[in-house]
C-alpha cells in the first residue's frame, strides 16, 4: 500500500499506545494532513484527540500540522495533556470549528512558538462571542515564554494582538 509522506491519518489511540511502549523519546509530531477521507470530520478529530490523550502526559514538545484539516475542538482540548511540555505549536489551515475552539488551548502556557493560520480567513471570533477573544487574549498573556507568535488569516488577529500588547504593557512583570 502506498502512503503519502507526512500522512497523519493513521494517528489514533492505538498508535499512541504502541508509541508509549516502544518510543520513549517520542516528542515531536509533524504531519501534512490527518484526514481520512472515508471518515467524517468529527471522526478524524476524535482519532487525533485520542492520539494526544493516549500518549504519555507531557511528552510532546512540538506539534506541527502542515495542513491542519482534521484538527478540531477535541484535538485542541487533548493538547492540554501536554500543557507542561508543549513548546512549539504550528497549525496551518485550521478549519472554522477549530478557530472557534482556540480557547480550549488555555492550559498550554509553556509555548515558546505559536503559529496559527486560518484556512479561510473569515472566522471572526467577535461574531461567535466576545468571551472567546478575551479567553484567547488571557491564554496568550499567560504564555510567559512565548517569543514567536504568528496569526495568519485570522480575522481577529489585530484585535487579539492589540489586547495582548495592551495587557502586557499595563501589567507589571
Amino acid at each position: 500500500m502506498l502512503t503519502r509522506q507526512f500522512d497523519g491519518s493513521a494517528l489514533d489511540g492505538e498508535v499512541a499506545a504502541s508509541i508509549n511502549k516502544t518510543c520513549f523519546e517520542f516528542e515531536d509530531v509533524t504531519f501534512y494532513d490527518c484526514r481520512d477521507i472515508s471518515k467524517s470530520p468529527a471522526e478524524n478529530d476524535q482519532n487525533l484527540a485520542a492520539f494526544f490523550s493516549t500518549l504519555r502526559s507531557n511528552s510532546i514538545k512540538s506539534f506541527n500540522a502542515l495542513s491542519a484539516r482534521g484538527v478540531g475542538p477535541e484535538t485542541l482540548l487533548a493538547l492540554n495533556n501536554h500543557s507542561e511540555s508543549l513548546k512549539v505549536l504550528k497549525l496551518d489551515g485550521l478549519e472554522p470549528e477549530a478557530i472557534e475552539a482556540l480557547p480550549y488551548l488555555q492550559g498550554c502556557r509553556t509555548l515558546e512558538i505559536l503559529h496559527i493560520n486560518d484556512k479561510q480567513g473569515i472566522i471572526n471570533l467577535d461574531g461567535v462571542e466576545e468571551d472567546s477573544i478575551q479567553e484567547v487574549v488571557s491564554w496568550l498573556c499567560g504564555c510567559h515564554n512565548l517569543h514567536e507568535l504568528s496569526l495568519k488569516n485570522l480575522a481577529n488577529a489585530p484585535v487579539i494582538l492589540e489586547r495582548v500588547c495592551r495587557e502586557l504593557t499595563s501589567s507589571p512583570h
